[in-house]
């Protein structure tokens, strides 16, 4: 993991990103709170290509490549980008786009707000449409 943070606050606590490995869940937070904070945090996470992967995110964008196995991408602000993956794939963002160049043959891609672009490199298994 590498991780990149800048941040500061003019009133209030001094910005802290901690992580935390428990299990097999890996937790990031960042806490930027006060008044005229500016906090940005980025995060690099390599992981082998055979294990299955799932992403929680409440406020920032994902990208993932490289992926064989299930990966599952959720994020509740921010837009979901996945590349160079053939394993099963499920993503949702309740608020930006979601773009998917893969050869998986199954992909469930949802927004709440914002476009869904999808380049398929093999023939899905079945397909549906429905609106969240």
């Amino acid at each position: 993991m590498t991780r990149w943070f800048q941040g500061t606050v003019a009133v209030g606590k001094d910005p802290e990103v901690t992580w935390s490995m428990k299990n097999d869940r890996l937790k990031l937070r960042m806490k930027c709170s006060g008044v005229v904070a500016d906090c940005a945090a980025k995060h690099r996470i390599e992981v082998p290509r055979d294990m299955a992967v799932k992403v929680e995110d409440g406020d920032g964008s994902v990208r993932a490549r490289g992926f064989t196995q299930p990966l599952s991408i959720r994020t509740g602000d921010g837009s979901v980008r996945v590349t160079d993956s053939s394993g099963p794939l499920d993503l949702h963002t309740g608020d930006g786009s979601v773009r998917a160049e893969v050869a998986s043959r199954r992909v469930t891609a949802r927004t709440g707000d914002g476009s869904v672009h999808l380049e398929l490199r093999a023939v899905p298994d079945r397909g549906s449409r429905r609106r969240p």
